[in-house]
């Protein structure tokens, strides 16, 4: 399992206006479990679908998605990755609980082979952990910081943390790519 950490990849006045948009301008959705949807569990959050296209129906906000696309485009040329398809672009917010370590549920965002990028907003706790598949035991904990980035296979089970001091903004962005070095 390859996981890769980049901080600060964003030039800071771009990682500036992400933040100001995602913070100021997202009309935010409500799901009582963000982590897979199901019912049954409860991980509330809230989430703005951007673009779905992993079980082939489309969903697509224009405008948000040729904005924070652009994070996975320079993401990838400046990691040596050849981007060929967005399965699905989608912003996370977490607001804090206190005196807690909750997370919610393992899981893998999508069935299919794809790559997992997870762009932190803004400084917070919560956070994601990465876990071996088999043993299910924890292989890496990433915590949230402005400009970070964190690449991993999405076969990888994992889970967010919920924060405890602010809120916790993200985007995951799920994509099929390789390397080319």
């Amino acid at each position: 399992m390859e996981i890769k950490i980049v901080d600060n990849f964003l030039p800071s006045k771009l990682a500036d206006l992400v933040e100001k948009r995602i913070t100021e301008t997202i009309s935010w959705d409500y799901l009582p479990n963000i982590a897979d949807g199901n019912p049954k569990t409860f991980y509330p959050g809230f989430i703005k679908e951007l673009y779905i296209n992993a079980k082939g129906n489309q969903k697509i906000d224009e405008g948000n998605v040729f904005f924070y696309s652009q994070i996975l485009y320079y993401f990838c040329f400046s990691n040596k990755i050849l981007l060929e398809d967005i399965y699905r672009l989608r912003l996370n917010l977490n607001l804090p609980i206190l005196n807690t370590n909750l997370s919610d549920i393992i899981h893998t965002d999508l069935k299919k082979p794809h790559l997992v990028l997870i762009y932190y907003v803004n400084d917070s706790d919560g956070d994601t952990v990465l876990f071996d598949n088999d043993t299910l035991k924890e292989v890496k904990r990433v915590s949230p910081k402005k400009g970070r980035a964190l690449l991993f296979d999405g076969s990888t089970k994992h889970a967010g943390s919920y924060p405890t001091k602010n809120a916790r903004f993200l985007i995951n962005i799920n994509f099929k790519g390789q390397s080319y070095e």
